[in-house]
């Protein structure tokens, strides 16, 4: 009944369209397509904490693993790397501000003096470890809580892209977690949030959501592909993932056919997971991932208008939470695309549109992916995820 009703609702749009003349169609197409200029802020100015990282296993987490991260971006450092393993919290976090003080540049108004020991020799006096390299300690890897896009002067203006620290009471642990039923390349950072007298007892508290209200995670196919080593050091070191996991993600990153692996990018490795559509921004990149496949795909594009006249427009802004679902009374088997909810109000960008393509509705399917020989690799991906 759900694919009836879908066909129903494209033929009436069709039935009762006033389409515009051509020449009109194609300058309002012209205006939409419009590129922007692309500025990125990045986050070094702005406040961040040093988080002394002894673990991501769940397990072993303790109150020294805490941290408060409200209002700041955060930069991992190994502590493990920096003092024995034999070695107290306290000493450990002591010996980590040493190296970070040597680090930081001195107040402009007063003249830098020149430290008693050279920072290297004053590192490996610490770590004691000959084989460590000082800049590994020296280039932590910085975590903040969003990648959002701030438009100027409309669709023509300047387009900046910033990263925001992390919302206020955001105090807990990072943890390793591979989701249920899902490859081991699909593993992620997530941040658990606790008390402090909690933070032992991973059952306790709940995982922090981003902007978007799905669970903030730093992938294991970034991790792999870091040019700072220490982030893959500690998961195998708590025996969390295996040489050949992180050999898999990056020679999947290094396959992605002409693209490459963002941060950022949502990750979909099964039916009914939800990912973020952003219906103004044509540089989102989605991602599917299997035990031995990543591709991508632009997910703004299922949104698009395919008829000649309007070159493959989206003719709406806004954004969504959507996911894929099986269909099941059709055959062969098919998936749909379904809006879980609307998190940005969508407007139709062109005036007296036909609304060959629907107004995305939140509860509601948008169109059937049809299986053609075009997408039927995409099709068979999530059909073999049921």
């Amino acid at each position: 009944m759900q694919v009836v009703y879908l066909a129903r609702r494209y033929a009436f749009a069709v039935t009762y369209a006033r389409p515009r003349p051509l020449s009109w169609r194609r300058t309002c197409l012209n205006s939409l397509q419009s590129q922007y200029t692309t500025r990125v802020v990045a986050p070094a100015a702005e406040p961040s904490v040093a988080y002394n990282l002894r673990t991501l296993d769940p397990l072993r987490v303790t109150p020294h693993d805490y941290v408060d991260l409200s209002d700041v971006h955060c930069k991992l450092y190994d502590v493990n790397q920096i003092a024995p393993a034999s070695s107290s919290p306290e000493s450990s976090e002591k010996a980590l501000n040493e190296i970070i003080e040597m680090t930081l540049e001195p107040p402009a108004s007063s003249p830098p003096e020149p430290p008693e020991k050279p920072l290297n020799e004053l590192i490996q006096n610490i770590i004691k470890q000959p084989a460590v390299s000082p800049a590994s300690l020296l280039s932590p890897v910085t975590l903040s809580y969003a990648r959002v896009v701030v438009r100027k002067d409309g669709q023509t203006g300047v387009q900046e892209i910033r990263h925001l620290p992390f919302p206020s009471n955001t105090h807990g642990f990072l943890y390793y977690h591979t989701p249920p039923d899902a490859p081991p390349t699909a593993g992620e950072l997530r941040f658990h949030l606790v008390r402090r007298n909690d933070a032992g007892r991973p059952q306790k508290g709940y995982d922090l959501l981003n902007n978007h209200g799905i669970p903030w995670s730093y992938p294991l196919l970034a991790i792999a592909m870091e040019s700072s080593p220490f982030l893959r050091n500690i998961l195998l070191r708590d025996g969390l993932v295996t040489e050949d996991v992180l050999t898999l993600c990056h020679r999947l990153c290094r396959r992605a056919a002409g693209r490459t692996f963002a941060r950022w990018s949502p990750l979909i490795y099964q039916l009914n997971q939800p990912f973020y559509v952003d219906l103004s921004d044509r540089n989102v990149v989605s991602w599917l991932l299997d035990e031995a496949f990543l591709g991508s795909f632009k997910p703004r594009l299922l949104f698009s208008d395919t008829r000649a006249d309007y070159k493959g427009v989206v003719p709406y802004t806004g954004s969504l939470l959507c996911h894929f679902e099986s269909i099941q009374r059709v055959e062969p088997p098919n998936i749909a695309l379904r809006i879980v909810k609307v998190l940005e109000d969508v407007r139709c960008m062109i005036p007296n549109y036909d609304g060959y393509v629907c107004m995305p509705a939140e509860g509601e399917f948008l169109k059937l992916i049809v299986r053609c020989s075009a997408c039927s690799a995409f099709v068979d991906f999530f059909i073999s995820k049921k």
